[in-house]
């Protein structure tokens, strides 16, 4: 919006900035668009509260994050000094703190950093305007009520004057008053027609000589007339004149009678009634007037605008027709404030429009007098801040809840936990924490992008809802953690019926993009006052319970004992060890042979890691990879594993020993989305041969994502690098998939192997996994081998391959060295 040649002067703007260079570019930026506007600069808040009271500006622009004094409390304490002071906030997108308490001490405008130039203009502009139009206003009710006291008293005093012109003699009578209107002594000169014509304003003489000549001309009475007249002393007075010919019996005329009143105050009391009246009639803001009695009297344009209603329908109406049945009682206290002759300013509150719609104003209004100065209703000014008072509840709703899943956030839950505890003290009642976190989201993420991993986040708070009670409140803690808070327990099977639905919900997989994907729950629950009173105690205590369902199996639950603290606290410690295992060299790698069924050769090595825990001694995998497949300190370990696995075969290879070596890929590492590139890399600095590279990858791991598995063996199979199924016959694998991937060897879980001479069920699954495997051209190899017995039976299977303690256990790579030296 254009601002008119000089609507800024007169105008004051303090500007408080603590960064000097944005300071200076900004009042350059302000000076230079503004010329004629006092622009103030302070430093910190403390300097700014200072300079506003000691210059009162109009316009405070301040960055919210000063120092000394933030924004947030120069703006209180000047609110305090002035409630109707104007001030703009500037502060960044997520800084909802100063938002919130901008909007609650009535900040006018907000200006989001980086400062955009145009946007702080057309703030600037939209308030100097505001400003200009209430200056005008207030001015124009000054004029206009100085008129109406002039008005009053030309009313009593009655000044008119009037005048005689004899035609048949030509003589001409003036009274008293009518010099007086002329602004000349009575009687000072002579009283003539021509005289009376001499007064008027050269440019409305010939209309008066013409109203004249046609009243004499069709003998009828002056048409009443207004004109201007030119005192000696140069001023112009305005005019409204009436006369009458007078005839004779026989129709002569003989005479013209005339009256001349001053109307110069009406009339400029008049011109500036229309252009106030211009003024308000083309405000956006809803202006009309109500009578003591409820009925609305007048109406612009801006109330149509705002309410709907045309002056027509609604002028001579109750102004009950716009105000909620629930709000009624808001008229008596506003009428209560007129008739005591006070303002109501900046009232807030919800009004009806006329197609029922509830919308919010802001409405200022004044005591309405009559010309006696009696109170005869009141003024309103209706401003629409449906738009800002949406835009608050926005702010106020985006700071509480989770912008993803919009269920209430951290700060929220734990303003709900705080409360409920409250009560349920009170009512000595039991309260319910649940924590949720969701298995192998972050696979989601690396495998199917985050935009996937955002959906499942929104799928599963949507389940979640459907799962709790009307009183109970779910909320997204950030991540993939949710909380429950379930009060007012009436029975603690209560939390076993919604652990049971939660638990239920997440049987079904979620479709991503069109994957399904099977994603499980570990929940951990604490109860009030049994395991806890504070919040914080709380929290944490059912986090622990959490941790230690996780730990139990997926899509399990726990309530929180004793018992559960110390082995978290223990596989803390050791997760904080573990993260650190790499860099201080604590972890090994054992080799343990794979060897021909028939002949006992060696022909490759599987790679088994090992860690020398500073406390603990030396730990195999199942003491520690759970852990580290939950911690995701898995990825560099696992990095760590085939860097060194490959370095050890290569060096066997220049060596003379045509070996190759397996490692074991976790799920985590399987789906990171670099797997090929980071596999790619370590190949190339290693030196080693891909063809003598294996990964061994469990059922459960290829199935839990097809597509992804599909893709990443056909890239590693391309690249060179061997596949096998690991621990074949423990999951729930397709054949028809299994034909599709990219495998070179499939390896029987040692169960099997180990129960097959006393439970022929598990017998019967080796061999018809050795026969399978060999019709789709897969060779087979026997995990856990440990007895002569179980290897014959092996060899008599067709089994091709073995490992286990029937040929070695797990050595050092020297060792290994040695044993196939002695071969």
């Amino acid at each position: 919006m254009e601002l008119l040649q000089g609507n800024t002067g007169g105008y004051k703007l303090l500007y408080v900035e603590d960064e000097k260079t944005t300071r200076v570019v900004l009042s350059k930026i302000i000076t230079q668009k503004y010329p004629d506007l006092k622009l103030f600069v302070a430093e910190d808040g403390a300097a700014g509260l200072e300079m506003y009271r000691a210059i009162r500006p109009d316009i405070v622009l301040a960055d919210m994050n000063i120092p000394v004094m933030d924004g947030i409390q120069m703006a209180r304490e000047i609110k305090t000094l002035d409630a109707e002071a104007i001030i703009i906030a500037v502060t960044a997108h997520n800084d909802s703190y100063y938002l919130q308490s901008a909007i609650e001490i009535g900040i006018s405008h907000y200006v989001l950093k980086p400062v955009v130039s145009d946007i702080l203009f057309a703030v600037i502009d939209e308030t100097i305007e505001k400003l200009s139009l209430k200056r005008q206003l207030a001015e124009q009710e000054r004029h206009i009520r100085k008129s109406e006291l002039q008005l009053a008293r030309a009313q009593k005093i009655a000044h008119l004057g009037c005048w005689e012109w004899d035609v048949v003699t030509g003589r001409t009578h003036w009274s008293d008053e009518l010099y007086r209107i002329f602004g000349m002594v009575p009687a000072s000169v002579p009283a003539s027609y021509k005289g009376l014509l001499e007064r008027v304003h050269p440019d409305d003489r010939e209309a008066v000589k013409k109203v004249v000549q046609d009243a004499l001309k069709k003998r009828q009475s002056i048409i009443s007339h207004y004109c201007r007249i030119v005192r000696p002393d140069g001023s112009i007075r305005t005019i409204h004149g009436q006369g009458e010919v007078l005839v004779n019996d026989s129709g002569k005329i003989i005479s013209v009678v005339g009256t001349s009143h001053d109307v110069t105050e009406s009339r400029k009391m008049e011109e500036e009634r229309a252009q106030l009246a211009m003024i308000v009639e083309s405000s956006n803001d809803a202006i009309f007037s109500i009578s003591l009695d409820n009925v609305i009297t007048s109406w612009n344009r801006g109330a149509e605008k705002i309410f709907g209603y045309t002056a027509a329908e609604i002028i001579g109406g109750q102004i009950f027709t716009l105000i909620p049945a629930d709000r009624s009682d808001e008229r008596s206290h506003i009428k209560q404030k007129i008739l005591r002759d006070e303002q109501v300013r900046h009232f807030e509150t919800i009004r009806i429009r006329k197609d029922g719609s509830s919308i919010y104003v802001s409405i200022t209004t004044s005591p309405l007098l009559d010309a006696d100065g009696k109170i005869i209703g009141n003024s309103v000014i209706a401003r629409d801040v449906t738009e800002r008072k949406q835009m608050e509840e926005l702010i106020k709703h985006q700071a509480l809840h989770d912008t993803l899943t919009d269920l209430p956030n951290r700060q929220l839950f734990l303003d709900f936990l705080s409360l409920e505890l409250a009560q349920a003290r009170r009512d000595e009642s039991k309260l319910a924490l649940l924590f949720l976190d969701l298995n192998g989201f972050k696979q989601v993420n690396d495998t199917l992008g985050h935009s996937c991993g955002d959906r499942l986040l929104q799928e599963v708070a949507q389940r979640l809802r459907a799962c709790i009670r009307e009183a109970d409140t779910v909320a997204r803690l950030g991540g993939d953690e949710f909380t429950v808070l379930m009060p007012a327990l009436g029975q603690t099977d209560d939390v076993g019926v919604v652990l049971r639905k939660i638990l239920r919900v997440f049987e079904t997989p979620f479709i991503l993009e069109g994957v399904a994907v099977n994603t499980t729950t570990s929940i951990g629950i604490c109860m009030f006052p049994d395991d806890g009173e504070g919040s914080d105690e709380l929290m944490k205590k059912a986090d622990i319970a959490m941790y230690d369902a996780k730990g139990s199996g997926r899509n399990s639950y726990q309530f929180y004992n004793a018992e559960i603290n110390s082995r978290t606290i223990k596989r803390q410690k050791m997760e904080g060890f573990l993260r650190q295992a790499v860099d201080r060299g604590e972890l090994e790698l054992l080799f343990q042979p794979l060897v021909f069924s028939d002949t006992r050769g060696i022909i490759g090595a599987e790679a088994l890691l090992r860690w020398r825990h500073p406390e603990q001694g030396l730990l195999v995998p199942d003491q520690f990879l759970a852990i580290a497949e939950d911690s995701g300190v898995i990825v560099p370990i696992g990095e760590w594993v085939i860097r060194h696995a490959c370095d050890q075969a290569r060096a066997w290879n220049e060596k003379g020993y045509q070996l190759s070596v397996s490692v074991n890929i976790s799920n985590r590492q399987f789906h990171q989305p670099n797997l090929v590139e980071k596999t790619a890399r370590i190949l190339a600095e290693t030196g080693l041969a891909p063809h003598r590279l294996e990964f061994d990858v469990t059922e459960k791991t290829l199935m839990a994502n097809i597509d992804y598995s599909l893709h990443s063996m056909q890239a590693l199979t391309e690249m060179g690098v061997t596949l096998a199924i690991d621990n074949f016959g423990c999951g729930s694998s397709s054949l028809h998939w299994i034909k599709k991937m990219h495998t070179n060897r499939v390896k029987i879980d040692k169960s099997f192997v180990q129960n097959m001479l006393s439970e022929t069920d598990d017998l019967a699954v080796v061999k018809a996994v050795i026969a399978m495997s060999h019709n789709m051209r897969m060779t087979v190899v026997a995990n856990g081998v440990e007895t002569e017995e179980q290897l014959s039976v092996i060899k008599q299977s067709g089994c091709d391959q073995l490992q286990g303690y029937v040929i070695s256990e797990p050595l050092y790579p020297d060792d290994f060295e040695q044993l196939v030296v002695n071969c």
